[in-house]
């Protein structure tokens, strides 16, 4: 079996079951488990695909973004808010993915790969990331909370819309995040037999 359809069915198991299990069936989540469904996708970029260093590095970044992020959520219900390992946490979360958006936009503007498909997908899964799944998100919360209230009705129905919105995403990043492995493996196929003959 190739390694894409392994990576693949990797993401897409992952991703599912802890979109399944965190949102719909345990109220209390584990971190780590989360953190192993769904960094895989991070790994085969920084270990697999290390043709465009700017890939590279956006995958190494992506598994301490993704691990703030998802331990930033852990601790919440423990610590406030103001506390050091929320703030470390969330930190780890935030710029992690703030420096991903600036590979993502120089690694646009270059001109290898000529694929803009991989080029596309990158800059949108980390754009997603940055707004859905980073300490940005409580930011969003807050303005839209600003914006919406005081109505407690519509700020709760549009806390909800924005749930709704999330996991959208999330689906959506599962899927750009399977097409840009299988793109990615494809081109690593080409390129390697070029190199033998």
């Amino acid at each position: 079996m190739k390694k894409r359809k392994i990576f693949s069915w990797m993401i897409i198991i992952g991703t599912l079951m802890q979109f399944i299990l965190a949102n719909f069936i345990f109220t209390d989540f584990p971190g780590f488990i989360s953190f192993v469904l769904l960094v895989p996708f991070y790994l085969c970029l920084y270990l697999f695909y290390q043709r465009y260093k700017y890939i590279k590095w956006i995958g190494f970044i992506g598994v301490f973004s993704m691990m703030g992020f998802i331990f930033l959520m852990s601790f919440i219900p423990e610590f406030p808010m103001w506390s050091n390992k929320i703030k470390l946490m969330g930190m780890f979360s935030y710029f992690g993915s703030l420096i991903n958006i600036g590979l993502a936009l120089v690694f646009l503007l270059q001109v290898e790969p000529k694929n803009r498909w991989i080029k596309g997908l990158t800059f949108f899964i980390v754009i997603s990331n940055y707004l859905f799944i980073s300490y940005f998100t409580f930011s969003i919360q807050n303005v839209l909370v600003s914006f919406f209230g005081p109505s407690e009705t519509i700020v709760v129905t549009t806390l909800f819309v924005y749930k709704i919105i999330t996991y959208i995403f999330q689906i959506l990043v599962m899927i750009a995040q399977v097409v840009l492995v299988n793109i990615l493996d494809r081109e690593d196929e080409f390129y390697k037999k070029a190199e033998k003959n």
